[in-house]
């Protein structure tokens, strides 16, 4: 993978080695294999390890290739994690089950996600309603602000481990929600594409201050409380359920709580209200290693 302008430079560092068997001597190669390239979609496969470190770096090229078409040009990624001789044939379907409903392609209405400081006098205009197969007059744009809400096309960004054939049709939606009953109860999947920044925001504070068991402690309570008061019908839940997961939080982290930024404590305790800190466990702890 390589810039445009610096087609020589390949940005994916992690090299491996293989010994040749005839003079067993070692060439060094990058772990990509390309199913399709084309300017509709891409498909490869990399190590599990190297996933999210990838998919980073294309959200953070696209963000600055397409800076000005933001909102208007969708980049839709998806990861599929399985182990190594698993049927070639079932990732390819499982793919093409995953953000294919007609809801992921239409505009959503919704506040600009990206600065908006360095505006463009040619692509600052957006639209206030939705197409709906018709023609935008001028009367139906307005210029870019964080203040109004615009009809956009965002990216989406899901994924999925495949630990038997099956697990491909758990793939599905509902209300552009994964309909999975466990899905529904335990995670917020699909998110937007720039939310992968959240993601591996939540899991650098996570790795670098909690060690496995912590993380795995969070976890497990957070799944039982939800699990438990799934049918649980009371006005005072939402309240009852912050403070659980607050305490939750404190307990894994231990001393290192004090000594988190407000904002941080904030960070971790919203996201377990929209299921963010229990994908992004599910994503490294479970999805990424079940693919090792």
């Amino acid at each position: 993978m390589a810039l445009e302008d610096e087609p020589e430079k390949n940005l994916i560092k992690a090299e491996k080695t293989i010994k040749t068997e005839d003079n067993l001597s070692f060439e060094k190669y990058y772990p990509l294999i390309e199913i399709n390239k084309s300017p509709l979609s891409l498909r490869f496969i990399v190590p599990a390890l190297d996933s999210m470190e990838i998919i980073e770096m294309i959200t953070k090229l696209y963000n600055r290739r397409f800076e000005k078409v933001l909102g208007k040009l969708p980049l839709n990624v998806k990861l599929l994690v399985a182990k190594r001789k698993f049927p070639f044939y079932i990732l390819l379907e499982a793919e093409k089950r995953m953000l294919k409903d007609e809801e992921f392609k239409k505009q959503t209405p919704m506040n600009p996600w990206w600065s908006i400081d360095r505006l463009d006098e040619h692509y600052n205009f957006y639209p206030t309603k939705p197409a709906n197969g018709e023609k935008y007059t001028l009367d139906d744009l307005s210029p870019l602000s964080k203040s109004k809400i615009f009809h956009l096309y965002p990216s989406y960004f899901d994924f999925e481990l495949l630990s038997a054939t099956t697990d491909r049709y758990n793939i599905y939606y509902e209300g552009k929600k994964r309909g999975h009953e466990d899905h529904r109860l335990f995670s917020g999947r699909p998110y937007y594409l720039y939310q992968i920044s959240n993601i591996l925001e939540l899991w650098d504070i996570l790795s670098n201050n909690l060690s496995n068991s912590q993380v795995n402690f969070i976890e497990e309570a957070l799944t039982s409380k939800l699990r438990e008061w799934k049918d649980l019908k009371d006005k005072n839940k939402q309240d009852i359920f912050r403070r659980f997961a607050e305490a939750t939080l404190k307990d894994a982290f231990e001393d290192k709580w004090d000594e988190l930024r407000d904002e941080t404590k904030f960070f971790l305790i919203s996201s377990t209200f929209n299921k963010l800190l229990l994908d992004t466990i599910n994503l490294f702890s479970h999805v990424i290693k079940g693919g090792i």
